[in-house]
């Protein structure tokens, strides 16, 4: 492990008054925690009171709220021997991390296809198997919570990215049945976010833009074209939201999937 445990609560940013206070003392778990998506959730968890949030990534979060642990999320057997040996067991984990590789049409490659999964869905399969083993283990937790970043790809088909849109769909159908095998004493939710305003949909726009010869800020305009609302999520909507999710507040809701997309998968 690398990283110091970080006193969070102290030096956390000014908490929303609606979730101040309402994690103090949790121990959490965040993937993909280097990323925009992922980095915002720390620090909402650490402003709602959060005492430990462990930040897994393939590089270290440069947030000083967090004990960043470097890992490969796709290497499952490494990935779960992390979990086993970390000093606290978290009640709550957020499944942030993404990977996709877009290819033109359908010509996305076994190794990349595969290495999606892992990502996407064997390593929060794996994460929440060896957290509930651990919950078990030292007599359970009554307001346990697990919270899996979905997208709207997994309601909505989108072109060039069959990994992903499986992946996600994949995640949501884990996180039903996860809700099922770890009740009563632990949640599974999932939070299934449009386009949100992070380096990894900079990082898409660029990539269709060199396939398709379109300049980067006209194809960056156009993800926005089809939101009702007009505009990209922001990284803090989709953290309120897991706060909400991970807190006592939410306790009879399991199973099921929060659309954050601006309406788009209103229909």
């Amino acid at each position: 492990m690398s990283g110091t445990t970080a006193s969070v609560a102290a030096a956390a940013p000014a908490a929303d008054p609606i979730s101040a206070g309402v994690l103090v003392g949790a121990t959490a778990l965040v993937t993909g925690a280097a990323g925009g998506m992922g980095r915002a959730i720390t620090r909402a968890l650490a402003a709602a009171g959060a005492s430990t949030i462990y930040a897994l990534d393939r590089v270290a979060a440069d947030d000083d709220h967090v004990e960043s642990i470097v890992v490969d999320l796709a290497d499952l057997d490494t990935l779960a021997g992390t979990i086993r040996g970390l000093e606290r067991t978290p009640q709550i984990v957020v499944n942030a991390a993404g990977y996709y590789a877009w290819r033109e049409g359908f010509e996305i490659d076994t190794a990349d296809f595969t290495r999606t999964f892992d990502i996407n869905v064997g390593a929060p399969f794996v994460i929440m198997r060896e957290v509930a083993r651990r919950l078990e283990a030292e007599g359970g937790v009554a307001d346990a919570a697990f919270v899996n970043i979905a997208s709207v790809a997994a309601k909505r088909g989108f072109p060039n990215q069959a990994d992903y849109v499986a992946s996600k769909g994949a995640l949501v159908s884990l996180t039903r049945a996860a809700a099922q095998d770890l009740a009563p004493r632990i949640t599974v939710n999932a939070i299934a976010p449009g386009t949100v305003n992070t380096p990894m949909i900079d990082q898409v726009a660029r990539d269709i833009a060199a396939k398709t010869g379109l300049p980067f800020a006209e194809q960056r305009a156009a993800l926005t074209a089809d939101i009702p609302t007009g505009r990209m999520q922001e990284p803090n909507e989709i953290a309120a939201a897991v706060v909400f999710l991970a807190s006592t507040g939410a306790r009879s809701i399991s199973g099921e999937t929060l659309a954050l997309d601006g309406g788009v998968s209103r229909d």
